[in-house]
């Protein structure tokens, strides 16, 4: 196998892509919660209430689905850098998308900050997910597979697109408040969670195919 390193990387890139879709969809079931929540006036420390069971229920899946991604992004581009340059750049990336995430959590208490936390996190998640196609498309152009290369531009292109379009989506929540339970609020943000679900839909296809071809390789 000529780039082992990146082989089992890919591996891990399918798993932590995967976590990130569960988070997302977290996200979705916890906006949806929050605003059934405020609409029927029950207060979070009722913990009789099946909705706010499920609601910390739900938070700490989705707490553990996103540490779960960013620590196995980690491991798995500190091995790819060993092959090739950008799984480098990838991997610092992604240790300061940690750190945010980590950042943004403690500022739970403050949406306003939180959501600000969310804009940086989606700058370097889209940082991560492009050093880890580049690095991706100049391996397989090495073994001759110039159509990753191609695909790999298209998705680029995408994840730069959706970078913009959340952007946007984040600067509106902050604009139209980020209250708990505010029906606007939840909206844009399981908006938000929809836009990164399409993307990490692309991005795992992408993976499973590179698998395929460094399995051969």
């Amino acid at each position: 196998m000529t780039f082992p390193n990146t082989f089992k990387s890919i591996k891990k890139f399918i798993a932590a892509e995967a976590l990130t879709l569960l988070s997302d969809i977290m996200t979705i079931v916890l906006s949806i919660l929050s605003i059934l929540i405020v609409k029927n006036n029950i207060p979070l420390d009722d913990i009789s209430s099946m909705l706010v069971i499920a609601l910390y229920s739900a938070t700490l899946l989705f707490l553990a689905a996103r540490l779960c991604c960013y620590i196995v992004y980690v491991v798995a581009l500190r091995r790819a850098g060993k092959d090739d340059a950008n799984f480098k750049i990838a991997f610092y990336s992604t240790i300061i998308t940690l750190v945010l995430s980590a950042g943004g959590f403690v500022l739970a208490f403050n949406k306003e900050a939180e959501n600000i936390a969310e804009l940086l996190i989606i700058l370097t998640s889209m940082l991560t997910k492009i050093y880890i196609l580049e690095g991706i498309r100049s391996l397989s152009k090495k073994l001759g597979h110039l159509e990753m290369d191609k695909t790999g531009a298209v998705i680029y292109a995408i994840i730069f697109t959706v970078f913009i379009i959340r952007t946007c989506v984040c600067i509106l929540i902050l604009i139209v408040g980020s209250d708990y339970g505010s029906t606007q609020s939840a909206l844009l943000g399981i908006t938000n969670s929809i836009i990164s679900m399409f993307e990490s839909t692309l991005l795992l296809f992408y993976f499973i195919k590179a698998l395929k071809i460094f399995s051969k390789e």
